[in-house]
């Protein structure tokens, strides 16, 4: 959507078309490519790889020398602390994702309606 906004600014701004932004769309055109750009990077940001918590190796080698012979109630218990706390870091970390999600789709909508506007103002400038 972008590429396609910046090909019909382009059109207007070349000087070889004689054909000219008003003044009047230069603000919202602005905006628009700006929200539009912002957009595209919290985009991009949502698919960023995140470190999320796990089992370390060296807890594991420590559950297996010392701590197998525990009984089974407390090796259950240990199991599912475990479990919450990968499932919590992986909240945590989809939470910072599902916002940056949720940002690039209003910076978006937003970009969206200031184009809009420009070419309301484009088109009502004659």
């Amino acid at each position: 959507m972008l590429t396609t906004a910046l090909f019909g600014i382009a059109t207007f701004v070349n000087p070889k078309s004689g054909v000219g932004i008003p003044a009047s769309a230069h603000l919202p055109l602005t905006l628009a490519m700006s929200l539009l750009l912002a957009s595209s990077l919290l985009a991009i940001a949502t698919n960023m790889p995140l470190f999320y918590e796990s089992v370390k190796t060296e807890d594991l080698r420590l559950a297996v020398t010392e701590l197998w012979g525990d009984n089974p109630n407390d090796a259950m218990q240990r199991v599912a602390a475990t479990h919450v706390k990968e499932i919590a870091s992986a909240r945590d970390r989809n939470k910072w994702k599902a916002w940056m999600l949720v940002s690039a789709m209003g910076c978006e909508m937003a970009g969206l309606a200031f184009l809009g506007w420009a070419v309301y103002a484009v088109v009502h400038s004659t």
